[in-house]
């Protein structure tokens, strides 16, 4: 058998390379498609404001210097800014479940025909929270070094149907998501720039 010097086709070394090389090619655009699927979900939108998140689960005020990590249970969470005597108030809303349970045993603004219903308002106020608390102060939330977070309620009933069980089922929802809202804002929030 004779050898030629001139043998055309591929070694078994160099298909190994090429198949090496489609790998990473491979592992780095799955690597890139998914980093920026997951980076790229945002916390919900508001009419007036847009939630900015550096990643899926960091929810920011801006407008009050404040950054928390959000739960899952408050995916759909937006909120609505009002300044007014120097002091910078959010409106926060949900949707999704939240909104549906309350929505179906409510004709009340609580759960209007925008889609999110109103849970909270966080107030920022400049200074430390009171030593005796007055009845417009809301509940700390979190002090920080130059100011506070406070929050409060919103006003009224949250259901007005005859039907006890869409009412029960309405109150558990708008409770666990005001809980979910401060316990995380609580445990997570800082200050950003």
């Amino acid at each position: 058998m004779k050898l030629r010097k001139n043998q055309t086709g591929f070694s078994a070394v160099e298909l190994l390379l090429v198949l090496i090389f489609l790998a990473i090619v491979a592992f780095a655009g799955y690597y890139v498609y998914h980093t920026q699927k997951t980076t790229g979900k945002t916390s919900g939108s508001s009419s007036s404001q847009t939630a900015k998140s550096e990643a899926s689960s960091v929810f920011k005020f801006p407008e009050m210097g404040v950054a928390f990590t959000l739960p899952d249970s408050l995916k759909t969470l937006t909120y609505t800014v009002n300044t007014d005597d120097g002091q910078t108030t959010a409106a926060i809303n949900v949707g999704g479940e939240v909104y549906k349970d309350i929505q179906e045993c409510s004709t009340q603004t609580t759960a209007g025909s925008t889609g999110v219903a109103n849970i909270a308002a966080i107030t920022k106020v400049s200074g430390q929270y009171p030593t005796h608390p007055q009845l417009g102060d809301g509940e700390l939330v979190k002090q920080f070094p130059q100011f506070y977070i406070a929050i409060s309620g919103p006003n009224g009933t949250i259901c007005d149907s005859d039907n006890a069980s869409a009412n029960s089922q309405a109150e558990a929802a708008f409770s666990k998501a005001q809980a979910d809202f401060s316990d995380a804002f609580k445990s997570t929030a800082t200050e950003i720039k």
